[in-house]
């Protein structure tokens, strides 16, 4: 008997190990794509997070986890098999944030079969979004949608992409008032 104890605590052990070992070669392999990103891009880009993608870009159809950076002059989706997507901040319309709650259909759902756990296991789900609207190569409107963890996540993404886009806003606004009185001191 305690031969068996003895094996299955090794190959428990040795199943925890491995599924470390494997995370943290995700972990790796995602950083070294992050990196390869902002070095062919020949920028400097803040990774974000790991996000779920519904879709809304055309070179990336399938809905999957993906990380999400911001580069000065772009929002960046890149996969984990390294296939990138890029939105210029020039090509934005806008974004917007939302939350949705579903609530569970109870009908059919007997009481004295679920008992006191019936608010436990059917309670509402909550999904955090965030819809951004571009045009896309084809100069039509489109929508990237990315779903957040939690509303700290949503507010954390809002944020950092508002900075991002105002700045790059005022940057180019500041660009073309330059150009624009360059024009006029030479007339």
């Amino acid at each position: 008997m305690a031969k068996w104890l003895i094996i299955t605590s090794i190959i428990s052990t040795l199943i925890f190990l491995i599924i470390i070992y494997r995370g943290n070669q995700q972990v790796k392999r995602r950083d070294t794509v992050l990196e390869n990103v902002a070095r062919i891009e020949n920028c400097e880009i803040e990774h974000i997070g790991y996000f779920s993608y519904h879709g809304g870009y055309p070179q990336i159809p399938k809905p999957q986890k993906m990380n999400i950076a911001l580069a000065d002059d772009c929002f960046l989706m890149i996969t984990n098999e390294g296939i990138k997507g890029k939105v210029d901040y020039a090509r934005f319309k806008k974004y917007d944030k939302f939350t949705t709650k579903k609530n569970p259909d109870l009908r059919g759902k007997s009481v004295v079969l679920w008992g006191p756990f019936i608010g436990i296991f059917l309670k509402p789900k909550i999904r955090h979004f965030m819809v951004i609207n571009y045009l896309d190569i084809n100069n039509e409107h489109n929508n990237i949608l990315l779903e957040c963890k939690d509303v700290n996540e949503l507010e954390m993404l809002n944020e950092k992409l508002k900075n991002r886009w105002s700045s790059y806003k005022w940057r180019n606004a500041k660009e073309l008032n330059v150009k624009t009185r360059a024009v006029n001191y030479k007339e």
